[in-house]
């Protein structure tokens, strides 16, 4: 049995790059850019069909009457982007607040690593000073001598 899974064995290791859905700085906002707010479609479409609409009214195709059916329809339409909008805004808030946690965590993660990093330092340098002054007694030598 072999030791190595072999999910895909007819894939070949490349070193084309790859996009990673993870941020490689932890840096807060080190790359971050402000996102802009989309249009919401069926509003972008919808002038299309006010402009077939407003075409037939005007040759008199559609009764005047009609014309309520439009102020309906365009203030239909333009709650529902400004739902879209209010949604987006949430969603960009969010990741701001995100931004500002991650901030954080990564500050804390960091002061760990910091703080095991310099305990360790700091044993080895202690051990450094054990072994010099072992090689100050020469105490190496005369273990060596005796084994």
């Amino acid at each position: 049995m072999s030791i190595f899974k072999m999910d895909k064995p007819n894939k070949v290791v490349d070193d084309a790059p790859v996009v990673v859905r993870d941020f490689n700085r932890r840096t807060p906002f080190w790359s971050y850019r402000t996102a802009e707010y989309k249009p919401y479609p069926p509003f972008e479409q919808f002038k299309d069909e006010i402009d077939a609409y407003l075409e037939k009214l005007f040759a008199g195709d559609i009764d005047d009457g009609n014309g309520d059916v439009l102020d309906t329809m365009i203030s239909d339409v333009l709650r529902q982007a400004e739902h879209d909008l209010a949604r987006q805004r949430t969603e960009h808030r969010d990741v701001i607040v995100s931004f500002g946690i991650r901030a954080k965590s990564d500050q804390t993660a960091y002061e760990r690593e910091l703080q095991k990093e310099t305990e360790e330092l700091e044993r080895n340098m202690q051990e450094q000073s054990e072994i010099r002054q072992r090689l100050q007694r020469n105490e190496f030598v005369e273990v060596w001598k005796n084994a």
